[in-house]
């Protein structure tokens, strides 16, 4: 593996979601409900001993301990903190593809670089699972108007997981697992993988247009 994105839940209706990712492809999304902080720290590090890969850990609330478990065993883990400023590891401002667009916070850097990935003339061989829980996350967000200097904004977990009435634990598991490279190498290696793995050539699913108006909408973030 080359990273694992972990959305890490506790109680409650939303569940722990963990993404396995090798070079461009999502190989194993799992999930645990109920499963505690502690527990899933477990369960990541023995992962890692198993099969590689550095843990991508969102660190807002809950995740923090499952962070620090996992920083103090020694384990390869990077934080994901969503409202951090979206600037690389120089404090040099990240931007998309076309070097034009930046962002207000992490969170809407690491959409966007999923985003840049999934376009077509990228020429990256992305491959996803054809779920339509993993489509409908990802078709999911919308983009706010930009803001001063014409940074871009991307809807909030809270405001989707209001709309759909559901959490996008899929959807935020995988753009923390190709947000690796962005938090740890900067724009540089904006679209090369942090190691070999292994490549599919893939087909995203097509979502299903009566699932949610978004995908009516010009201001969603993924094209269905």
């Amino acid at each position: 593996l080359d990273a694992i994105g972990v959305d890490v839940a506790w109680m409650g209706k939303n569940l722990t979601t963990e993404a396995l990712r090798a070079g461009f492809a999502i190989l194993e999304i799992r999930q645990r409900a109920h499963q505690d902080p502690d527990t899933t720290a477990n369960e990541i590090e023995g992962l890692q001993r198993a099969r590689g890969g550095v843990a991508v850990i969102d660190t807002i609330g809950i995740g923090a301990g499952t962070f620090a478990k996992l920083k103090n065993h020694g384990c390869d883990v990077v934080g994901f903190n969503a409202g951090a400023a979206a600037v690389d590891h120089r404090g040099k401002p990240l931007t998309d593809d076309s070097g034009e667009l930046e962002f207000v916070d992490m969170r809407s850097a690491a959409q966007w670089r999923l985003r840049d990935l999934l376009n077509p003339s990228s020429g990256c061989p992305i491959a996803l699972p054809d779920t339509a829980f993993v489509t409908g996350d990802l078709a999911a967000p919308r983009r706010l108007p930009p803001r001063s200097g014409g940074r871009m904004k991307v809807e909030s977990k809270d405001d989707i997981a209001k709309r759909l009435k559901r959490s996008t634990d899929h959807g935020d598991a995988i753009v923390q697992a190709f947000a690796l490279e962005l938090l740890t190498r900067g724009q540089a290696s904006y679209g090369a993988p942090i190691g070999i793995g292994k490549t599919w050539s893939g087909d995203l699913v097509t979502a299903d247009d009566s699932d949610d108006d978004v995908n009516e909408r010009d201001d969603r973030m993924f094209s269905a």
